[in-house]
């Protein structure tokens, strides 16, 4: 049950951050620090979808991470990053 509360919440503070990102700083151009902030940068020289353009730093950034950290060791990592990207996209 421990585990379960710990994924519940997990899963809501990364909707919370993507909600934020969604909602106030994509519309608004704000390019804050982290993954998101580059993924706007990236998205608007690029002319393509920020939700894309964080799935793919997320993957790369997964997979460098698996390599030093173990594929165990990283399951909360994995689920963690890859839910903002996932609630980042335009749902119509």
């Amino acid at each position: 049950m421990k585990h379960f509360k710990y994924y519940i919440f997990l899963l809501v503070g990364t909707f919370i951050i993507a909600l934020s990102f969604t909602l106030l700083q994509n519309p608004n151009q704000i390019a804050s620090g982290g993954l998101t902030g580059a993924a706007l940068i990236l998205g608007s020289i690029l002319h393509v979808p920020i939700a894309i353009v964080l799935w793919v730093i997320t993957l790369v950034l997964l997979v460098i991470c698996c390599s030093f950290l173990g594929v165990r060791s990283i399951i909360k990592s994995v689920i963690g990053s890859l839910s903002i990207p996932f609630f980042c996209l335009p749902h119509e």
